[in-house]
């Protein structure tokens, strides 16, 4: 594969993927494996990378980590909480989850929420 894909990306730390609405300059939505093998499972918002933003350009970064809960209030990048479905897609249930619609239903609560907490705020 190339433009910088992971052949196998299973076995990486931090697989992911993120999203963002045009009008937000500094975060970006993201979910992301902590652990190889799609295991924890986290959401949150995190630095836009590409445009080299840093935690410290984000006026409103205490105020979305208020809002939102972060698990480490000195991460310099990730404002996150677990993801309240099913953290672990490398066994039967984490499937089973994703077929019957269970994960694509968590994934649009935890969407919501978010997207709540950050109305009005300089993101």
């Amino acid at each position: 594969m190339g433009d910088n894909c992971i052949e196998n990306w299973m076995e990486e730390s931090w697989a992911g993927a993120s999203f963002y609405n045009p009008k937000w300059k500094y975060l970006k939505l993201a979910f992301e494996f902590e652990h190889k093998g799609l295991d924890f499972l986290i959401f949150g918002f995190h630095v836009k990378d590409e445009d080299g933003v840093k935690r410290e350009d984000v006026k409103d970064w205490e105020k979305v980590q208020k809002n939102y809960s972060t698990k480490d209030v000195n991460n310099q990048c990730w404002i996150w909480k677990d993801f309240n479905g099913n953290q672990y897609w490398d066994n039967a249930s984490g499937i089973k989850d994703l077929l019957n619609g269970k994960t694509l239903n968590d994934f649009s609560i935890m969407f919501d929420e978010a997207i709540d907490c950050v109305k009005g705020l300089d993101i």
